[in-house]
């Protein structure tokens, strides 16, 4: 029980400090072109052992009624272990102005701590671009990860 609370206590504070880092999503200053709010509902299996793996798939809705289906691959090296598979999984983008900008790959840093539950926080940026992308989650597996990571978004 005690590691499963670590896992939430993880997932917690890394879910403030990602909200912090994109808590301007959708804010436009004068002279900027109108961003979206895009969110992304997704489930995802996968493994680690240092290299880990892991694929889904997901739906992505913005505010302006635009939606899209989605399949998403992450890849990551670092300090890992374990197998987690999450469900119902969020993600949220800033800096869209239209939901095509959300498909491609991010690259970014993410936390995953389990014990029957599991806990996830990551925080991606588009390469070769500006959009951000923040992922909260929680589900089942066993094990911890702190590694940096590859996600790729393709439109299914």
């Amino acid at each position: 029980m005690r590691q499963a609370s670590f896992g939430w206590a993880l997932a917690a504070a890394s879910a403030l400090v990602l909200l912090g880092l994109f808590g301007a999503v959708g804010s436009t200053s004068a002279g900027e072109e109108s961003h979206l709010k895009c969110t992304m509902t997704f489930d995802l299996s996968g493994w680690a052992f240092v290299v880990g793996s892991a694929k889904g798939n997901g739906s992505i809705e913005c505010d302006n009624g635009q939606k899209a289906e989605a399949t998403i691959e992450v890849r990551s090296v670092g300090i890992s272990f374990g197998r987690a598979h999450f469900e119902g999984a969020k993600g949220y983008f800033a800096k869209l102005t239209d939901i095509d900008q959300a498909f491609g790959r991010y690259v970014g840093s993410s936390a995953t701590a389990g014990a029957g539950g599991a806990a996830a926080a990551a925080g991606f940026v588009k390469a070769g671009g500006d959009t951000s992308l923040a992922i909260i989650g929680t589900g089942k597996g066993t094990g911890v990860s702190h590694s940096w990571d590859e996600i790729t978004i393709v439109r299914r």
